[in-house]
């Protein structure tokens, strides 16, 4: 009789949410990279550390910058094939290229030499160019692959400040609209009506605090929380 007075006193206090709607903005621990120095969090780490003062830290890191593809190869690819770091780039099998053609109609000056050349487009395949294929290869293998990688370890980073710093900037462009929150212990039920519920066991109000000379975001504590 006691659990049930206590459920109903706090569905009389709190609104049931089904689950998160399509205007919250939400981070799942689950997804952060593990891996990364630069993501860090005492609620990712199998031994909690004690005294911890924040539930997420990321630090801001430079984009590589991609090496230049060889002159050779360049009217083989395409530019934007090249910056997808998820997806290694091919030579193209087959490409038009333009060239000098002395005219049919053209004469010849005192030295000899075509008063008249015109431009035409000319036809080419990579099978006939074994050098520039070559030439590919090492680039992909000494530059572009080590570039990737360091690409996609960026992008990992990037994501999670970049959704960071969104909720920052949403706070302090209208703090008494949105509320930030930590929740800990996901719990998933379908109620009688057979509707989904998502909440969870532990919440604790945050807040997002911006170290801008080392680029560094801390999402800590609120000043009202309590523990």
């Amino acid at each position: 009789a006691l659990l049930q007075f206590l459920r109903e006193v706090a569905a009389l206090r709190r609104k049931r949410i089904p689950a998160y709607g399509k205007n919250d903005k939400v981070l799942w621990f689950a997804d952060l990279p593990r891996d990364l120095p630069e993501v860090r969090s005492p609620l990712l780490c199998d031994d909690h550390p004690e005294g911890f003062d924040h539930w997420l830290e990321v630090h801001k890191t430079q984009m590589p910058v991609r090496p230049p593809e060889p002159m050779e190869c360049r009217n083989w690819v395409r530019p934007e094939d090249l910056e997808q770091a998820s997806e290694e780039p091919v030579l193209l099998p087959q490409i038009t290229v333009l060239v000098d053609r002395e005219s049919e109609n053209g004469s010849a000056s005192a030295h000899g030499s075509p008063q008249f050349v015109e431009r035409v487009p000319q036809s080419q395949k990579i099978e006939d160019y074994p050098q520039v294929q070559e030439i590919w290869k090492e680039y992909l293998e000494n530059q572009w692959r080590p570039w990737a990688q360091q690409m996609r370890r960026w992008q990992a980073i990037q994501n999670v400040y970049e959704e960071v710093d969104f909720v920052r900037r949403r706070l302090e462009e209208a703090e008494e609209h949105y509320e930030l929150v930590v929740g800990v212990g996901l719990l998933v039920w379908r109620d009688p009506s057979g509707t989904t519920v998502k909440r969870h066991i532990l919440t604790a109000p945050a807040e997002v605090t911006l170290d801008a000379d080392r680029g560094v975001l801390r999402v800590v504590p609120s000043a009202s929380f309590t523990a």
